[in-house]
């Protein structure tokens, strides 16, 4: 009975709670009008604390916008570039020393900062590459280097170079300004003297040079107007370029080309090229030249390993539009078979050019085509390494576009990836007319036969002995070495003329990113002998940082006329680095 009556206590006691209203612990109950004043109170207040909290996530999604776009914009713009600081002391002795050179055929004092002649003496100068790129948009890009040099204790001076507007909207893509450009070997392209095995340091060189040059590959530069058009399996190009002149010509000059490349599958492709190289009749005086090329390329795929690649030109030159003289026609060809193996390449090329043939784009060495003569200053570097002067010594002076040649060309490759790298090449050609010494063609005059054999090699020497358990030597050792001989014959004459080159290097690594560099070429024309040998230190203080400490010694012996003998010392410490 008394357990009934203490539950009918606590239901009553339960049920006047709920009715009297909920009841915070430890607090009065509120009573009266002063409840709901306190309520409303304290509902402004929420209210108030939302408004604010309101603003304060509208000022962080605002802070939050603004980082999005700074960082777009810093995504946006970007700098790139190189630079380097070289001090080098000369000392050059000999009769013949103010026809001192390297051996890119360059007088041995050549500088990119500093032009003057020199044979004793410093020079002391540094030079950096930026590339500043813009894009206001994805589809848009804005671009140029800016080239501040100074030499030291002088004055510094700056200049604007590779300026550029790019686009692309889906796959068309345009470039107002510089631009580089490559179609095939007879029609648009630079060729290059190289040397597959040489000393590291020889190679430094020649990649410094390419550079203050603005060579890019065998493509040329160019100023103007290119569009690019990339579709699934054709690819369209055209430009028009205003080439440059410093030959006295006062009539403005252009070259324009259009491409047309169709991959139908594989790797397979067939193309079309035009190109023309023409004064503007209207503008200035004097004579107007034209000169246009028309050829079909192709790359394909015979049997399994083995393809074809080559191209057919017909070539049209006329030295004035303006007089009744009828153009200069003639046609170039060459074909290639190749066969890829595992670890070996091979290549058979079969090659004619007439002697009338004119492609100006590619067989000029003048870099900016100023020239309007066939290949440009007598002072210009050939595709061989020679000189134009001595052009008709050389079997391919201008690469595979040099006019009145016929023949051919073998090469293999053996690259097993391993320690070991090998290749060989034979040239074989015979002048289709007999021609001058200045290239004119005379039924006089003898006819030449070419004839180069190059061989070479590269060996990594690291590891190579066991003794035990180590390896020696431990760290990395390489050599290279290079021979190529050179002749040329006079058809029913004894006459000849010889030529040897000879490349070797030597590379140690003395510890991580110190390694010791010991290179020579040595260059033997009937007569004459160029010696270069060089020693030097290259030291990696970054991945992207080196600095080099070398020594070069060269000997010019010309065994006719000692008037031309010289021979010359030059040390240099250089800087170079990437960003």
């Amino acid at each position: 009975m008394k357990k009934i009556s203490l539950l009918i206590v606590c239901i009553l006691f339960s049920c006047t709670t709920l009715a009297a209203g909920p009841l915070l612990p430890f607090l009065p109950q509120p009573q009266g009008e002063s409840t709901a004043a306190d309520s409303f109170q304290l509902q402004q207040r929420f209210l108030d604390f939302e408004l604010e909290m309101g603003k304060v996530m509208d000022e962080m999604r605002a802070l939050a916008s603004e980082q999005a776009k700074f960082e777009n914009q810093l995504d946006a713009f970007y700098i790139t570039g190189s630079g380097f600081g070289q001090m080098r002391r000369f000392y050059i002795t000999g009769d013949g020393k103010g026809q001192a050179k390297n051996f890119l055929g360059l007088p041995l004092w050549y500088d990119g900062v500093e032009s003057e002649a020199q044979t004793q003496g410093s020079k002391a100068n540094q030079r950096i590459y930026l590339t500043i790129v813009g894009k206001p948009s994805e589809q848009i890009e804005v671009a140029s280097s800016i080239i501040p040099s100074a030499v030291w204790g002088g004055s510094p001076s700056l200049r604007l170079d590779n300026v550029a507007i790019k686009t692309n909207f889906s796959g068309f893509k345009t470039t107002a300004g510089t631009f580089w450009a490559e179609f095939s070997p007879l029609t648009l392209y630079y060729p290059k003297a190289k040397t597959w095995f040489e000393s590291s340091y020889f190679t430094r060189v020649r990649t410094q040079w390419e550079e203050e040059q603005g060579i890019v590959g065998n493509k040329r530069k160019l100023e103007g107007l290119s569009l690019e058009y990339d579709l699934d399996n054709i690819f369209l190009q055209g430009f028009m370029s205003k080439v440059k002149d410093s030959s006295g010509n006062t009539r403005h000059r252009f070259l324009t080309g259009y491409a047309v490349n169709v991959i139908p599958f594989g790797n397979n492709l067939v193309g079309a090229n035009w190109l023309r190289l023409a004064d503007d009749p209207v503008s200035g005086g004097g004579s107007a030249m034209n000169a246009e090329l028309l050829g079909l390329n192709w790359n394909w795929k015979l049997w399994r390993n083995l393809s074809t690649t080559g191209e057919v030109v017909r070539s049209q030159y006329d030295n004035s539009v303006t007089e009744t003289v009828a153009a200069a026609e003639d046609l170039a060809a060459w074909c290639e078979l190749r066969w890829d193996m595992k670890d070996l390449i091979v290549q058979l090329r079969s090659l004619k050019v007439g002697p009338y043939y004119y492609a100006p784009a590619s067989q000029s060495r003048t870099y900016n085509l100023s020239d309007l003569t066939r290949f440009g200053a007598e002072s210009s570097i050939t595709a061989m390494g020679g000189t134009v002067a001595n052009a008709d010594k050389e079997a391919l002076p201008y690469g595979l576009a040099t006019p009145n040649r016929k023949g051919y060309q073998v090469r293999a490759l053996y690259a097993p990836g391993g320690r070991v790298q090998a290749a060989f090449e034979r040239t074989d050609l015979h002048q289709v007319q007999p021609t001058d010494e200045d290239g004119t063609i005379s039924q006089d005059a003898p006819r030449y036969h070419y004839v180069a054999d190059c061989i070479g090699t590269e060996v990594d020497l690291t590891g190579l002995v066991r003794i035990g358990n180590r390896s020696f030597p431990q760290r990395k050792l390489k050599l290279a070495g290079q021979l190529e001989k050179r002749t040329r014959l006079t058809v029913d004459s004894p006459e000849r003329f010889d030529e040897t080159l000879v490349d070797w290097g030597f590379a140690y690594e003395l510890r991580s990113g110190w390694n010791l560099l010991l290179g020579g070429k040595n260059k033997n024309s009937d007569g004459t002998k160029h010696k270069s040998t060089v020693l030097g230190l290259e030291v990696m203080v970054s991945p992207h940082t080196t600095v080099c400490v070398s020594g070069s010694n060269i000997d010019f012996v010309d065994a006719a006329n000692s008037q031309n003998n010289y021979q010359g010392k030059v040390a240099e410490v250089s800087l170079k680095t990437y960003f």
